[in-house]
Parts: structure tokens; sequence; C-alpha cells
């Protein structure tokens, strides 16, 4: 008795790749101005009761089920969920950001800085050196805030956000904006910069990092 190989997803690809109708063969079926980029995505009515709370919750809870399943397991067998690996960065940042504001609420002591006159030792509220350190321990609390914050770049001015929105007879769907103008993306560069002058902090005193 012979078994098909199952074909794996590269193989399913490359197939997928061979079938597609080159793009000079392909002809418009439709083509419309839409509000913005994808926005037709948007246009889905929402689902109905009965599919809504007979499909959609029940899959949903026991989607959450199946995820406490796997995270137990993995904590039992690696000793941690997995999910906290690939989004390592949400993680750290959860786990961080609390035990540094309490260090900056409570510490009573401050490394080497400069222009420091002391390196390290007891100090109050009032003393200099406590007040730097503080200080620099906000930029790296500030950092793991809004390390994933959503800056948006500046549109120029009286900008067209309607995009062209192009169906061809093979499926696919190509969206080209009708005002391509280049956008500022200054914001975005110095909150980047600004989180990243905290990451730099927090690599520079990881060793001070102590109450």
């Amino acid at each position: 008795m012979f078994f098909k190989k199952k074909k794996s997803l590269a193989d399913e690809l490359e197939q997928r790749i061979k079938d597609m109708t080159p793009i000079k063969d392909r002809t418009v079926v439709e083509e419309k101005i839409i509000d913005s980029f994808v926005s037709d995505f948007m246009d889905f009515p929402p689902p109905n009761f009965f599919k809504k709370w007979f499909y959609y919750k029940p899959s949903h809870l026991w989607e959450r089920v199946r995820e406490k399943i796997r995270d137990t397991k993995q904590r039992l067998t690696t000793g941690f969920p997995h999910h906290e690996a690939y989004g390592f960065t949400d993680w750290f940042a959860q786990a961080a950001l609390p035990r540094l504001k309490f260090m900056r609420d409570d510490t009573h002591s401050y490394p080497d800085l400069p222009d420091n006159s002391k390196r390290y030792g007891e100090a109050d509220d009032s003393d200099e050196g406590l007040i730097k350190w503080k200080k620099e321990l906000d930029k790296i609390i500030w950092s793991l805030e809004h390390y994933d914050d959503d800056i948006m770049p500046i549109p120029p001015e009286n900008y067209n956000p309607q995009s062209r929105r192009t169906e061809f007879s093979d499926g696919s769907i190509q969206y080209e904006p009708i005002d391509d103008r280049p956008h500022d993306f200054t914001p975005c560069k110095d909150h980047r910069k600004r989180v990243q002058d905290g990451l730099d902090l927090f690599a520079k005193h990881f060793y001070d990092l102590w109450s």
C-alpha cells in the first residue's frame, strides 16, 4: 500500500507561483476610488446574533482554553510559555516596568553619574546625585513604556488620502495612492531616537540597577 507524500509549505508555495497568471496576461476587472488605503476591508457588515454567540464566541473561548493548556505544557517543559520568547520585547517591558518604578521611588542610593561629587552611598531626596539618578531611571522607564507607540508621519498640506483600487482577472488587487507626495517621517525618527536613548541608558547602567 502506497501513501502519497504530503507536500511541504515550500512546495505548495512554488506550485501556487507556477499557477499564477503572468502579470502581462491579466486584465482589469474593476477600478474604483476608495476613501483610504485598504479601507474597503472595513466594509464588512457585523456578524448576526447567532453567528456571533454560537460560532465566534465559542471559538474564541476554545482558543483561549487551548492557549492555557499549551502555555502550561511549555512552562513544565521549558520553564516559560514560548510566546514570551516570540514577543520578548513586550514580555520584558511588562516585567521590568513595575520593578523599575518601584526602584525609582524607593531608592536612597545612586551610582557614579557624571558631575556627581560622591560615588555610591546613602542620600536623601535633596541630594543632587540622587535627583540625577532618578531622572536617568525616568528616561529608561519612558522608553519601555513608549517603545511600541504608533507614531504616524505627517502628511503634506491638503493631503488627499484616497486610493485607486484595481482588481484584476487573476483575483489580485492593487492599491495606488491618489496623492503620492512624500510624508514627513521626522516625528517617527525623533520618537525612535528618544526610545533608543533610554534603552542605551538601560544598557549603560545595567550593573547599577539595584536599590
